[in-house]
Formats: C-alpha cells, structure tokens, sequence
C-alpha cells in the first residue's frame, strides 16, 4: 500500500467541500482536466453512490467509475473508492479522500490523500492524479464565476 498526501489553500467565500459533493460542476469549472462527471446510481453526495470520471491526466482521456464510500459532512470528508476504470489496470486498490478545513470565512486549506496498491513495483506512484487534484482546486478559487474578484 502506498499514500499520497497534499495540501492546498484557497480563498473561497463560502462552503467549498459542498463542490465536492457535487462534482458534476467540475467539467464546467476545470473543462481541460475533467470533461464530465455523471451520477450512475445513488444521489450526489452520498454514501454508496456511483459516479462516472471523465478526464484528461497525464496526456490522455480516462475513465473512472468511483463508488462513495465516506461522507462526513462535519468533518468535511468525502472518501471515493475507484471500481472501474483506466487507474484500475495499474492499481489493485485506489481511493481519492478530500477534507476541507474552514480556516476562516475566505481561507480553506483543502487536503488530498490518495491510498493505492499497485499491481507490481515497476508501476508509478500517483502524483500526476494527486497534481490533477490540487490543480483543480485551485481552478475552483480561481474560476470567475465562482469566486468573482
């Protein structure tokens, strides 16, 4: 097993951890990163549902069907296992958590873990997914319709 862990920090008025929980606004946010994000089986945001990635990491387009497995709306905390997809050939296990910490009203510090087992040794770590996140979050405090300046 190995683990990947970044932080970021964004201003954002408001409830950033809510845009991880509906992720569908994602393509409309970060569209040269992820291209859609649709709701297979469940509802947004919670426990057991199914979501549908597609997106464009590392030079080319990819899927990814993710299960939530953790959401800690308290917390701030949303767990999503991968079941399907192109990480899948390389990894046995992947999971993606994201936890918001609401320093102050404008100042979150957004932190990504990704936990993964790769099928052989040879394969690489993550990081171009976990960079793929921190640039996304930052898309997010940089879009204007988001957080106009």
């Amino acid at each position: 097993m190995g683990k990947l862990v970044s932080e970021i920090n964004i201003r954002w008025k408001g409830d950033v951890f809510q845009l991880f929980l509906f992720p569908n606004h994602f393509s409309n946010i970060c569209p040269d990163i992820i291209h859609s994000v649709d709701l297979v089986a469940g509802q947004w945001g919670t426990v057991d549902s199914i979501i549908l990635w597609n997106y464009n990491i590392g030079g080319g387009k990819s899927v990814a069907k993710e299960i939530i497995e953790v959401v800690d709306k308290e917390k701030k905390s949303i767990r999503y296992k991968v079941i399907e997809g192109d990480v899948m050939q390389v990894y046995n296990e992947f999971k993606i958590s994201v936890d918001v910490n609401a320093i102050t009203e404008e100042d979150n510090l957004v932190t990504w873990t990704i936990d993964y087992n790769k099928k052989s040794e040879a394969m690489p770590e993550p990081t171009f997914i976990l960079e793929a996140g921190l640039a996304m979050t930052k898309q997010i405090e940089n879009h204007p319709i988001i957080f106009p300046n």
